[in-house]
């Protein structure tokens, strides 16, 4: 017998196991199940970042208004973007779903 057939064939055999574990372990696996790929990043991204950048422009904006209305508008402009990123964020769901034949 020629030892490097016997080589390949245990080879083989080690990767036709390895696949089988692999399949069990992906099957096994408990993930969240998410509508679209990105929600769990999108909906951090939106509680992490956007609202507090809309909330601190909001307050920018009241203290802005007393000394430099030109500020304050630019401030409330920031503070109506991060609502309407937040909305259309929080609303991905529905887009999603919208968007399919």
């Amino acid at each position: 017998m020629n030892p490097t057939r016997n080589l390949r064939k245990a080879t083989r055999e080690q990767l036709a196991g390895l696949q089988v574990a692999l399949v069990a372990a992906v099957c096994t696996w408990a993930v969240d199940a998410h509508a679209y790929l990105g929600e769990k990043a999108l909906k951090w991204a939106v509680a992490n970042i956007t609202m507090p950048l809309g909330i601190s422009a909001i307050v920018i904006a009241l203290v802005a208004a007393k000394f430099n209305p030109k500020a304050a508008a630019g401030a409330a402009m920031v503070a109506i973007i991060c609502i309407v990123i937040a909305f259309v964020a929080s609303q991905g769901q529905q887009v999603i779903q919208v968007m399919q034949p």
